[in-house]
C-alpha cells in the first residue's frame, strides 16, 4: 500500500510555483506565429468555426438613424471543431516511491517538478508539431486508439501560392527576379486581405541555400543582398532559415516545417489563434488551461502516475500565409 502522500505538490499554488520557477519553452512557430498574445483559452469543449478566421474590412457607413450594417453571416449550417487532448503520463513504480521516502520535503518536490517539466516540454513539443501542420492550411495529426494510430484531422481551408518566374537554382537567375518573387508574394498576402504591415519570409534549407549563392555572385544584378545570421537580407526583405522539423509518429521521421525546396511568406500581424479548450477532467474543475496536471494512486500496483493535459487547437489564419516552390 502506498504510504508517501505527494498531493500538497499538485495543489494550485503548487503546480504555479512550479511552473514559473522552470525555463521558458522555445520553439519556432508557436514563438513567431503562434505568440503569447494570439493565445486565449477556451471555456467549451467545442469551438465554432464561425468563431474562427473572421474576416475584417472597412464597411460602409451607415446613415444617421439607419439600421446598424451587420458582420455576421446567416447560416443553416453549424460546424464546430472539438479539440484533442494530448495526454502523456510519467510513473512512480513501488522502488521509485520506496526511495522518495529517502528524501526530504525539498528532494520529493524536485523530483516531481522534473517529472512535470518533461510532461510540459513533451506537450510544448507535441503542441509546436501540430501548429507546424497547420502552416498548410490543415492538420492531419496521429491520434492513439486502441494501441494503434488514428489520424485527427481539421481542415481550415486553402493557403496562398505563389509562382516562381524563374526557378531559385537556375543559371541565369538573378536578385532581382527574387526580390520580384518576394514582393509578389507580399503582394498576395495583402490583397487578399488588410494585414501584412510586417511580412516574413522563412526558406526550406536547398532554397535558402540557392539564394546565398545568389548573393554571392555580386555581378549579376543590381540588387545587393546581405548573409547574417541565418538571414539574407534584400531591399529591406529577410528571407530566414527555417531548419526546424518534428517527428512524423506512424513513419518515425522528421517532417521539416517548411520543406527543402520551399519558401513560406506570411503576415505576422495576421490572426492566428491557439486555443486552448476545456480540459476534460474533474480534478481541473473542467477549467480551460494550457496545461493541467495531477496524479493518481494505484494501491494494486503500488505505482502513482503523475498524467498532464492540453486540449490545444492551432488556428492558422491561411489567407495569411503564402507558400512557393523557389527550386
Amino acid at each position: 500500500m502506498i504510504q508517501l502522500d505527494i498531493s500538497r505538490y499538485f495543489t494550485t499554488e503548487s503546480i504555479v510555483r512550479a511552473l514559473t520557477s522552470m525555463p521558458e519553452l522555445k520553439s519556432p512557430v508557436m514563438d513567431s506565429i503562434y505568440t503569447d498574445d494570439k493565445r486565449r483559452n477556451h471555456p467549451l469543449p467545442t469551438v465554432s468555426v464561425s468563431d474562427l478566421q473572421q474576416s475584417v474590412k472597412n464597411i460602409a457607413i451607415t446613415k444617421r438613424g439607419g439600421e446598424p450594417v451587420p458582420v455576421y453571416e446567416d447560416s443553416m449550417n453549424i460546424t464546430h471543431i472539438e479539440p484533442q487532448p494530448f495526454r502523456p503520463s510519467e510513473r512512480l513504480n513501488g522502488v521509485d516511491v520506496n526511495n522518495l521516502k529517502l528524501l526530504d520535503d525539498s528532494g520529493v518536490e524536485l523530483l516531481v517538478n522534473n517529472k512535470i517539466d518533461r510532461l510540459r516540454r513533451i506537450v510544448r513539443a507535441s503542441t509546436e508539431a501540430m501548429a507546424a501542420q497547420s502552416l498548410k492550411g490543415s492538420i492531419a495529426y496521429p491520434m492513439a486508439i486502441e494501441g494503434c494510430y488514428g489520424t485527427y484531422s481539421v481542415d481550415f481551408g486553402s493557403t496562398l501560392s505563389h509562382s516562381i518566374g524563374t526557378v531559385w537554382s537556375d543559371s541565369g537567375i538573378t536578385l532581382d527576379a527574387v526580390l520580384a518573387d518576394l514582393i509578389g508574394m507580399e503582394a498576395n498576402i495583402q490583397s487578399e486581405t488588410h494585414y501584412g504591415s510586417d511580412i516574413r519570409f522563412w526558406a526550406g534549407q536547398d532554397a535558402f541555400m540557392a539564394l546565398a549563392k545568389i548573393v554571392q555572385d555580386i555581378g549579376n544584378t543590381s540588387v545587393s543582398g546581405i548573409i547574417d545570421a541565418k538571414t539574407i537580407s534584400i531591399a529591406g526583405f529577410k528571407v530566414e532559415l527555417m531548419n526546424s522539423s518534428y517527428t512524423d509518429l506512424t513513419t518515425s521521421t522528421q517532417v521539416k516545417v517548411v520543406d527543402t525546396d520551399k519558401i513560406m511568406a506570411f503576415a505576422s500581424d495576421a490572426p492566428f489563434e491557439m486555443v486552448y479548450a476545456v480540459i476534460d477532467d474533474l480534478d481541473s474543475n473542467l477549467t480551460a488551461m494550457p496545461f493541467f496536471v495531477k496524479h493518481v494512486k494505484d494501491p494494486r500496483s503500488s505505482t502513482i502516475e503523475i498524467i498532464a493535459e492540453s486540449k490545444p487547437l492551432p488556428v492558422p489564419f491561411t489567407k495569411g500565409i503564402c507558400w512557393a516552390t523557389a527550386i
